[in-house]
């Protein structure tokens, strides 16, 4: 069935409303939360499968995915540890050393992932 507008703002902000609901209770796991119009926006009428796929695989979004996934596995194997471990070892007890070496560090980390991913490893 063909929605007029109306209709299909009421079931989007329905639908946002739910969503809201369970990012704040945390009744499902939060993926699960976000991809939640993927499924209810097809079902209801609001938008065809292929422009919700759309919205989630554009490039800033798998960008994003990306870096967060890299970050994962960095810390999963201790990369960043062993980093933040070099570093001491490498600079001793010197503050302002130390420091200059977290910055370049992370300079040179966040060349190859996204600034929250840089900042969840360090």
């Amino acid at each position: 069935a063909v929605l007029t507008a109306p209709e299909r703002q009421w079931m989007v902000a329905g639908s946002l409303a739910w969503m809201t609901i369970w990012w704040l209770f945390e009744a499902v796991p939060v993926p699960v939360t976000a991809l939640l119009p993927a499924v209810l926006y097809p079902a209801m009428g609001v938008m065809p499968a292929t422009e919700v796929a759309k919205v989630y695989c554009n490039d800033t979004i798998l960008l994003i995915f990306g870096s967060l996934v890299m970050a994962c596995a960095v810390t999963k194997w201790n990369i960043d540890r062993r980093i933040a471990l070099w570093t001491v070892s490498a600079v001793g007890p010197r503050p302002r050393v130390l420091l200059g070496c977290v910055m370049g560090l992370t300079t040179v980390i966040g060349l190859f992932m996204h600034n929250s991913s840089t900042a969840s490893v360090m």
